[in-house]
């Protein structure tokens, strides 16, 4: 039961953080009119732009096309990278074999105890229509 609630708990806490964070107004608060005219742009800054200089630029880079540059091999796995992937296959996999180890353990206890009240109850009622039987057959005679 103590598990259960703990789950519980968290399971709450972590929903309500992520969504207290994200919480925001969807319409930011206006106050007032803006009265600022914006800056009209100076005359004459536009820049003009030379299309003959790319032309140029096009017709040498095809003249003498980019070297491929060599990529080397890739280091193999270091122990750092190792250690993160088996933490984190492993750290979860250990906690749900441990839960379920838990959990059966449990369901064992309490059929057991389940099966010891069920035999009890099915004595009980077997004393009980005997006696029905042999109080109902004194009656008769």
């Amino acid at each position: 039961m103590a598990f259960r609630t703990l789950g519980l708990c968290l399971l709450f806490l972590s929903i309500s953080v992520v969504a207290h964070a994200n919480r925001s107004p969807a319409v930011e608060d206006f106050v007032g009119i803006e009265i600022d005219q914006p800056e009209a742009t100076p005359h004459a800054s536009e820049t003009l732009f030379n299309l003959e200089q790319d032309m140029t630029k096009l017709e040498e880079s095809r003249k003498n096309p980019p070297k491929p540059e060599i990529v080397e091999p890739s280091k193999p796995w270091s122990a750092y990278s190792m250690l993160a992937v088996v933490l984190g296959v492993g750290l979860p996999t250990f906690v749900w074999l441990t839960i379920m180890g838990h959990l059966r353990k449990k369901a064992t206890l309490e059929s057991a105890s389940n099966l010891e009240v069920l035999e009890k109850y099915r004595k009980e009622r077997e004393l009980a229509k005997k006696n029905e039987s042999e109080e109902s057959v004194r009656k008769v005679s």
